[in-house]
């Protein structure tokens, strides 16, 4: 995790968000644009991910997402939103 000050974490750097959930550190990131979206998180310790690219705008995307991050990596928590 990136450190902003001696005691104090960052949740974003680099083009990362980065959170703890669970006890487990997870790194991710998402956007959209005219009918796309996308979602990558990343799991350090786990040395494992997922990326999803959806050719769509619907605005139900994000559970779509957790679906498909929780049958890619199950057992890990999802990223928060």
């Amino acid at each position: 995790m990136i450190k902003t000050e001696p005691a104090k974490p960052a949740t974003y750097g680099m083009g990362w968000f980065t959170a703890t959930v669970e006890g487990t550190p997870i790194e991710y990131h998402s956007g959209a644009w005219q009918g796309f979206r996308s979602m990558i998180v990343r799991y350090p310790k786990q040395k494992t991910g997922s990326a999803i690219m959806v050719n769509s705008d619907i605005p139900e995307s994000a559970a779509l997402f957790e679906k498909v991050i929780a049958a890619a990596a199950p057992g890990l928590p999802l990223p928060p939103r």
